[in-house]
Parts: C-alpha cells; sequence; structure tokens
C-alpha cells in the first residue's frame, strides 16, 4: 500500500468512526433534551459539547487525510508567524494550562461538601483538558522545531 493508498484507508476509517459518533451524538441530544437545569443537566450538556467536538475532529481529519500533501505542512509562512515568536507564545500558554492545573487541584480543596461531587468532577475535566491543552502545545512546539 503506498502512502496515498494508506491516508485514504486511514480516512476511511475515520468516516466509519464518524457515522457511529453520529448515531451517539443523536443518543446524546435526546438525553440533554430530557434533562432539567441543574447540575445533571449541565454534565450531560458537558459530555454533549465534547462529543460533538469529537465528531468535528474526526470529519476534519478525514478532509485533511484527503488533501494533496504540499512542502508546507505546517502553515506558519502562509500566516506570517515568525517561529521564535510561535515558540515564545507556545511555551508561555504550555505554562498557563500547567498553572490552571495547579489551580483546579487548590480549588477541590475549598468544595463544600454539599456540593462536592459536581465541583469535584467539574475541577477533574478543567485538569483534564487542561493536560490536553498542554500536549497540543507540546506537540505544536515539536512540529515547529522539526
Amino acid at each position: 500500500m503506498n502512502d496515498r493508498e494508506g491516508r485514504e484507508f486511514f480516512a476511511a476509517s475515520l468516516d466509519r468512526h464518524v457515522e457511529v459518533e453520529g448515531r451517539i451524538l443523536e443518543d446524546y441530544r435526546a438525553l440533554a433534551e430530557k434533562m432539567a437545569d441543574g447540575p445533571v443537566g449541565l454534565l450531560v450538556d458537558l459530555i454533549l459539547t465534547e462529543e460533538e467536538q469529537h465528531h468535528f475532529l474526526l470529519r476534519t481529519m478525514a478532509k485533511h487525510l484527503r488533501q494533496p500533501l504540499t512542502g508546507e505542512t505546517k502553515g506558519l509562512e502562509a500566516k506570517g508567524l515568525m517561529r521564535d515568536e510561535l515558540l515564545r507564545q507556545t511555551r508561555r500558554l504550555r505554562e498557563h494550562e500547567r498553572e490552571t492545573i495547579s489551580a483546579c487541584g487548590n480549588l477541590k480543596s475549598q468544595v463544600s461538601s454539599e456540593e462536592k461531587e459536581l465541583f469535584d468532577t467539574l475541577l477533574d475535566v478543567m485538569i483534564l483538558d487542561s493536560e490536553k491543552h498542554e500536549r497540543l502545545l507540546a506537540a505544536i512546539e515539536r512540529m515547529v522545531m522539526a
């Protein structure tokens, strides 16, 4: 299998996953519509939002794989970004994400016992998101440095 065929095979696999995710998204939407405002409804809405984001990401990945490969894969020059400036900003943002992780961990110790389950869960989700953002920023750094 050549590189083009491999990319198309992967894109087709992503397309199949998009189909499955589409059905699951409908289940989440139906559940969200039945939920009243409140802590449980908030959590279901949060899951729905993230599932919609996953759906978009899968479609975008498949679309990217079907585009012809070009010499410029980072898109830096097209936007006029300077490599050093991008690295400086990326490193600053990574530090912010690490600070957010620490701050959310500290906030967890301040949660009152009556709403501990909800706020512990939401703060944990924010920590996971910041860890994800830090990982994405690290990938950007590696791509820019390559």
